[in-house]
Parts: C-alpha cells; sequence; structure tokens
C-alpha cells in the first residue's frame, strides 16, 4: 500500500500570503507522484492552514467532492463560489460593496442576472441602495458553460483585487467531474494573485486518462499557473511503536510486536491507527 498525495494548484502571490506560502514551504514532505489511500491526512493537514489564513485576516473557502456529487456536475464547486460571497458580504464595508458591484456591473453587464441564478449569494454582494434585479425582466438566463466560465472569472477577479487574500480548499478531486474541473482551470488562469487554491485527491485513484489525470497534464503545460505536489505517507514502525510505548506506559521493547501488527495493519496512516486502536480497546 502506498501513500497518497496532497496537490497544490498556486496562483501568484502577493506580499499578504506569504505566511501561508511559507508554511507550506516549511513542511518536510517529499514529492512524488506515487498512489495511495484516504486516511494518510490529506485533509488534516490543510486544515492546519485554515486559522493560520483566519488570523491574517483572509478568507477561507472550502469543499468537498463525493461520488454521488458526480453525477450533478458543477454543484459542490458552485457552493464554494456561493460561500464565498457570504464571507465577503459579512467582512466588507457597504463603501467597498459599493464598488465591487459598479466592478461587476460594468465587467459582465447583463450576466449579472445570470450570475444570480448560478450563485444566488451574490444578492448578498448587493450594496443596501441598491436595487435588486429581478430574474422575471431578464430575456435570456439560460446556463451555457462559456457564459458561467466568464461570470464566475469575472466575479473572482473582482472579488481577489478588493478583498483580503483567499485560500480555496477542495478535498478529494478525485470525484471530479471533468466539467467541474474545467470551471476550476479557467479560475485558476484568470485569477493571477491574491488566492492559494489546495486540491486533496487520492491518486491511487487516478489516471493519466481521467478527468483528474487531464486536469493535472493542463496544470503541468500551463505557465502562467504555478504548482506543487506534496507527497503523504503514513509514519514509521519505530514512530508507531514510540506511540504505543507512551500510551501505555511501557517500555518500547515491550512492545515492539504489538507495534508491528499495528504497521501493517494500517501501514502507519494515523487515521487508520487511530481507529484501530479505538476498536481494539472496544473489543
Amino acid at each position: 500500500m502506498e501513500g497518497a498525495s496532497a496537490y497544490l494548484l498556486v496562483s501568484s502571490l502577493n506580499s499578504n500570503k506569504m505566511v501561508v506560502k511559507s508554511e507550506l514551504a516549511n513542511l518536510t514532505l517529499c514529492p512524488s507522484d506515487k498512489g495511495g489511500y484516504s486516511g494518510c491526512g490529506k485533509t488534516a493537514l490543510v486544515k492546519c492552514l485554515l486559522p493560520a489564513v483566519t488570523t491574517a485576516g483572509g478568507y477561507t473557502v472550502s469543499c468537498k467532492l463525493d461520488e454521488v456529487q458526480s453525477s450533478h456536475p458543477l454543484t459542490a464547486i458552485l457552493s464554494a463560489f456561493n460561500d464565498l460571497c457570504i464571507k465577503v458580504a459579512q467582512n466588507s464595508p457597504n463603501e467597498m460593496l459599493t464598488v465591487m458591484h459598479q466592478e461587476l456591473i460594468t465587467a459582465i453587464g447583463p450576466n449579472f442576472a445570470f450570475l444570480f441564478r448560478v450563485l444566488p449569494n451574490v444578492v448578498n454582494l448587493v450594496p443596501s441602495h441598491v436595487a435588486i434585479p429581478s430574474l422575471n425582466n431578464q430575456p435570456d438566463t439560460s446556463v451555457n458553460f462559456d457564459r458561467l466560465c466568464f461570470t464566475i472569472q469575472t466575479l473572482m477577479r473582482v472579488i481577489t483585487r478588493f478583498c483580503p487574500p483567499l485560500l480555496l480548499f477542495i478535498d478529494d478531486l478525485q470525484w471530479g467531474c471533468p466539467i467541474s474541473l474545467k470551471l476550476l482551470m479557467s479560475v485558476l488562469r484568470e485569477v493571477k494573485e491574491r488566492m492559494l487554491f489546495v486540491g486533496g485527491f487520492r491518486d491511487n485513484e487516478i489516471g493519466g486518462d481521467n478527468a483528474l489525470g487531464v486536469f493535472f497534464n493542463t496544470v503541468s503545460a500551463c505557465s502562467d499557473v504555478t504548482s506543487s505536489s506534496i507527497f503523504l505517507d503514513g509514519i514509521s514502525a519505530e514512530a508507531v511503536n514510540s506511540m504505543i510505548s507512551d500510551g501505555l506506559g511501557l517500555f518500547p521493547r515491550l512492545c515492539k510486536e504489538l507495534s508491528q501488527v499495528v504497521h501493517r495493519k494500517t501501514n502507519g496512516y494515523v487515521f487508520c491507527w487511530n481507529h484501530f486502536a479505538y476498536c481494539s480497546s472496544s473489543t
């Protein structure tokens, strides 16, 4: 059983986000393209960064894909952008919302009503003194993918221009459908600064010919998107033995046989190790 990777796609970072960049750069993890399984700590690793981003005044938005949602394209990805609209509205003064609203109107014009349809929480970005447009008065709010990409790109460009830096975390990318990953790629190409995208995936479940494999190949070939990978593996047998020794209050030599069994059963994945220890103590 091999390790699993967390993949980081990083657009240009300004000085306000260097705290996030330095946190990632200091990790003593080896880049790798090897496969792996769940439970190695990808999500836990990223969650360690979220409080630091919030403390520094930045925004964090996350969502988790799953196999069921893969049959409903764009649902999870759009929900992340939809949640971001609420955070921006809650933390922005009315004067900034007015400027952002004007920028959006200038950039997308009649597509503003379309943006309401795909991201209902955009209504929170409308200043209090501005009337909310009615969808009933719009001649065409049909969902067209190119139109969708353009409006989401414009929204993210405006938000990252006027708001604090953003960390966008999407977990279990292996369940991403081609159209969702294509939308994500379009945003990464458009937003050139003040955004860090982090994607977690089980790389033993992807290949070069499936949607996520094609996505990564596209990212690697894209000169205007900087990307990095972090390989997460299980802890060593010695580390498992040390943990068991501390937990039981016994000398390491007395726990060695038990720790070898635990390591063989869990491959050193901390999540699996904890679950195994809990189940063993319950029987």
